[in-house]
């Protein structure tokens, strides 16, 4: 068990993250945002699938993985968020969608 002083200054440490996967896709037909981006961040010990729009492709690894205004679905295995990301990345085309880019 941590005491109150160990618990507040691993509070303060900043947390691990990378981007695992990045798909961008694009749309000329949508109002607003052309461009949709869905993500797996690792974070520590959790699996994040991050989605957001806007009108140009983010490539900035730090803006991937801390956007306020995305979407963010959490997992604690990489499977599981991989399994998600393509569940969206199929829907978006669905929707209409074009892929751009990704890894």
């Amino acid at each position: 068990m941590w005491d109150a002083v160990t618990k507040a200054a691993l509070d303060t440490l900043p947390t691990m993250q990378t981007v695992l996967k990045n798909l961008v896709l694009y749309s000329p037909t949508q109002p607003g945002n052309q461009y949709r981006q869905i993500a797996v961040v690792k974070r520590d010990r959790v699996f994040e699938v991050r989605i957001f729009g806007g009108d140009v492709e983010q490539e900035d690894p730090d803006f991937i993985a801390n956007n306020p205004n995305a979407e963010v679905d959490i997992y604690n295995d990489r499977a599981r968020a991989y399994a998600d990301a393509e569940r969206e990345r199929l829907q978006s085309i669905i929707n209409g969608w074009k892929l751009q880019s990704g890894y």
